[in-house]
């Protein structure tokens, strides 16, 4: 790190690469004002700036320059559009081939938008694994709501390329009521 004396200030840019130690900023010698943990992978940059009270150098602003270091993501849409149903077992809304292996350890969320009719006969949205067949463990979600609302849930999807669908149904069905989604995806975050 190169440090620059400003006016009182103290500036310094640097990058930080994973597997490095952690990196501290100390109040006076005395206890941690901040630790930066080094990123899982890749490196990300930041600049730093001090300042000088008269007695001891205090930490003014951290801020990270390259963002897409922290979190990237891939999003997958399943439904971009209105949905319904009036059935009481799943009915397939969209589709979607996944394959987690084109991305680093990625951790997989399924998000819904979607609402009831009436709100004593609950609509549900899943994410069902057509390669495999079967629901993807924890991604079926439930609402009593009749206006949209958006919910969703961490689910473990398997590690190579799967095909997808997403289903909607009321629980019990009624010709005269419908579930309706407008949204349906799957994100895929890593550091």
């Amino acid at each position: 790190m190169g440090l620059e004396l400003r006016k009182g200030r103290l500036s310094d840019s640097f990058t930080y690469n994973s597997g490095a130690g952690n990196f501290a900023i100390k109040d006076a010698g005395g206890p941690d004002i901040l630790t930066l943990v080094a990123p899982p992978t890749g490196s990300a940059q930041y600049e730093a700036i001090c300042f000088y009270d008269g007695t001891d150098w205090r930490l003014h602003s951290i801020t990270l320059v390259d963002s897409r270091a922290l979190v990237r993501g891939e999003e997958f849409v399943g439904v971009a559009s209105v949905a319904q149903t009036d059935q009481g077992t799943f009915q397939r809304i969209g589709t979607m081939r996944i394959d987690p292996s084109e991305f680093p350890a990625a951790q997989a969320r399924f998000e819904a938008s979607f609402e009831t009719t009436d709100g004593t006969n609950a609509a549900e949205v899943r994410l069902y694994n057509v390669t495999d067949i079967g629901v993807v463990a924890g991604s079926t979600l439930s609402t009593l709501s009749t206006t949209n609302v958006t919910s969703g849930a961490t689910v473990t999807l398997p590690a190579s390329q799967k095909d997808y669908e997403v289903q909607i149904r009321l629980t019990t069905g009624d010709p005269a009521e419908r579930a309706t989604c407008t949204k349906a995806r799957v994100t895929l975050t890593w550091a």
